[in-house]
């Protein structure tokens, strides 16, 4: 028991560590990299927000150009026809309120009617190359095409840097063409201010002009309102999740490097918590593993002791009086009340084997004496023969002597016919008297077959090896049905499913199982019947069962017997048993019989027919015997 209580705690050590190690795998392989998957999430999350913000500075400045291209006056001044709209619209102060730092129409083809570089923090103008001079290339992607009134926006290198610039077609107030050229507003990309927003969320970003060898750009919309720029490219550090993206110009050229930087908050948090909870689960399976140790020893390991030692003290002082009297309701208080009930069934077999020991012996002397009665019954029936013929030749000296005065000669007619008449007489006196005797001899001569029967089976009961082999059920009981007498035929219908010719073999002794099926199914002949035939109706079937581990075959006996009561009162009583047949066996002996072979034999009423059902249970053969 020192062996199962330390076999009990490496269980439990073994338990804990596993669920250690399952936890931290768990977390390893699932929980920590969906705290991973989050944080790369969140660091491309950010990096849209970042976008976003460009993007806004964007839409914001998409939406100043339509108040100037689409206006009367702008349209006059654009062909000319309004010589006060500079002084009074394109004065400095207006370039000011509008915070752009380039103001410029063109016309159709590109060239310049009007443009000015206005330094915002100064308030002065000066030369841009790219705007300023005598125009842009009539392919520009920003100058307008057509009559419709879309806003286009984009990013343009210029000498001073990256310029956000939005463009508007000249049309009339109510939008109607023909188009007179394009307006354009511009404003320096303001890496500073993306900066500031980004790091009041706790992100680095850096903006660099771009370097290093081109990058094919993302297909372009020239309607689209946000900034051109590549997919995200990420790369994680201890300390940063980077995501890294390229800004476009107009024309499909990389301007600017961006990065974005979100600090790897998420995954130090996840880890931190992890190992907190690996201790706080460790701490919690040591508890728990010491808590489980001391109930498996309080309510497994010390009952299992106390039934060991009263195991060993009944082995070693043969006191088979003894009980436990344990008394729970769990499986160790079952397997002490099953102990106790195992000493109570051994001391009852004990007796029963004594009583079965001293009848073992009357038996082997039986067999004896029915070896002689069988010697002397063998030619009892050839000498059976002889007596027939002396009866036939009975009295025949009578009929002789009238048969020889029949003859005389000088006989009257009178005393003829009075011969003749004496002669008939005796004839048909001899006549029946050699048929009845006939008869009797034949009687005799059909039950000292039936009795050669009985002892040649007996016979082969007593001289069996008592070896259990795999037997067919459906073979012994067609024997017994054949072995039914003509009497027992007219009260007895025995109906015989086809689960038993299905029935695989059990393991029993052939002659011994023989015995029990003939006093079973003859028992069911001895049964009173309360229907208006008097016939007993016997129905035997077959189910597979599993019963205490063991796979069982079930024979089952159902009658009609309207006597079930009182025939099922004494049954399995030695002394009092019922369903003795001619050989002298009853049930009681058959349940010793089927006991003693591993079975049961079990009575019930009967569900089918209301009357009684005789339950035999044998042990099943391996598979694969025949």
């Amino acid at each position: 028991m020192a062996s199962l209580r330390r076999r009990t705690l490496l269980v439990v050590a073994a338990l804990m560590l596993a669920v250690v190690a399952i936890v931290m795998a768990v977390q390893h392989v699932r929980v920590y990299p969906s705290f991973l998957a989050l944080e790369q999430e969140q660091a491309r999350r950010n990096a849209e927000m970042v976008i976003e913000l460009t993007d806004s500075e964007l839409e914001a400045l998409a939406s100043q150009p339509a108040d100037w291209g689409f206006w009367d006056e702008t349209y006059r001044f654009m062909t000319g026809e309004n010589p006060d709209f500079e002084p009074e619209n394109l004065t400095i102060n207006g370039q000011l309120s509008l915070g752009v730092d380039v103001l410029a129409f063109y016309d159709t083809r590109g060239r310049k009617i009007w443009a000015r570089a206005l330094d915002l923090e100064t308030g002065k103008p000066y030369e841009l190359a790219q705007f300023t001079g005598a125009g842009i290339s009539p392919q520009h992607p920003l100058l307008a095409r057509s009559d419709e009134n879309k806003i286009h926006v984009g990013l343009v290198d210029t000498d001073r840097g990256p310029m956000m610039i939005a463009a508007a077609p000249v049309l009339t107030s109510d939008y109607t063409g023909p188009r007179r050229g394009t307006v354009f507003m511009g404003r320096y990309f303001d890496a500073a201010r993306i900066r500031q927003i980004a790091r009041q969320t706790g992100l680095g970003v850096e903006l660099e002009p771009h370097r290093g060898i081109a990058v094919a750009p993302p297909k372009i919309d020239p309607d689209s309102l946000r900034v051109i720029h590549s997919p995200f490219v990420q790369r994680i550090d201890p300390q940063y999740v980077h995501l890294k993206t390229v800004l476009f110009t107009l024309d499909g050229q990389p301007s600017l490097d961006l990065s974005i930087s979100t600090p790897r908050d998420i995954s130090a948090r996840g880890g931190s918590s992890l190992r907190s909870s690996i201790v706080t689960i460790a701490i919690a399976g040591v508890v728990v593993a010491g808590l489980l140790a001391w109930l498996l020893n309080a309510d497994v390991l010390q009952p299992l002791v106390r039934i060991t030692r009263h195991a060993q003290r009944i082995t070693g002082e043969d006191n088979r009086d003894a009980r436990l009297g344990l008394r729970r309701e769990d499986e160790i208080g079952q397997l002490a009340a099953e102990f106790d009930l195992m000493l109570d069934r051994l001391q009852e077999t004990r007796q029963r084997l004594f009583n079965e020991s001293y009848r073992a012996g009357a038996n082997e002397m039986a067999g004896g004496v029915i070896q002689d009665l069988r010697r002397l019954l063998e030619p009892l029936k050839e000498h059976i023969d002889q007596p027939l013929k002396l009866l036939d030749r009975t009295h025949t000296s009578g009929m002789q002597l009238l048969l020889q005065e029949l003859h005389t000669q000088g006989a009257s007619h009178h005393r003829q016919v009075e011969i003749a008449q004496l002669l008939q007489r005796e004839i048909d006196e001899q006549a029946d008297l050699l048929a009845e005797a006939r008869g009797e001899l034949r009687g005799i001569r059909k039950n000292l077959e039936r009795l050669q029967g009985i002892v040649t089976e007996y016979s082969r009961y007593v001289g069996s090896s008592g070896a259990q082999e795999p037997v067919l059920v459906a073979e012994l009981l067609e024997h017994a049905l054949r072995k039914l007498s003509h009497t027992q035929r007219q009260v007895l219908s025995v109906d015989v499913d086809d689960s038993v010719y299905r029935a695989p073999p059990v393991q029993a002794v052939r002659e011994v199982l023989q015995q029990v099926v003939n006093v079973l199914v003859e028992f069911g002949a001895q049964g009173r019947s309360s229907e208006t035939d008097g016939h007993v109706h016997l129905r035997i079937s077959a189910h597979n069962e599993f019963r205490d581990g063991r796979s069982f075959l079930c024979l089952c006996f159902d009658d009609n017997r309207s006597d079930a009561a009182e025939a099922s009162r004494n049954l399995f009583d030695r002394d009092r048993a019922a369903g003795e047949n001619e050989s002298g066996l009853n049930i009681a002996w058959a349940e010793n019989a089927v006991t003693s072979m591993g079975g049961r034999l079990l009575a019930e009423s009967a569900p089918s027919f209301q009357g009684l059902q005789l339950q035999l249970y044998l042990p099943r053969a391996k598979p694969g015997s025949n």
